[in-house]
């Protein structure tokens, strides 16, 4: 059975439910990065966050960003 491309639960979801499901899959993967990788876990130390205590998609400012370059 082919998938389907169109999920009505997930199109036609409120802009509150959808940025309440971002905030879930965002701090699932900080937690994943920061649980399995030591260089992520130092950068996040040393920027002083720590993905269980992420409160809001705002507070995603507070984490360090990287470039291609310093990933290299």
């Amino acid at each position: 059975m082919a998938q389907r491309l169109w999920n009505p639960k997930k199109e036609l979801m409120s802009r509150a439910e959808t940025r309440a499901l971002q905030l879930i899959k965002l701090k699932s993967l900080l937690s994943r990065v920061y649980e399995q990788s030591p260089y992520y876990r130092v950068k996040f130390d040393k920027a002083g966050v720590n993905p269980q205590n992420l409160k809001s998609l705002e507070h995603y400012q507070d984490y360090p960003f990287f470039d291609k370059d310093e990933e290299r």
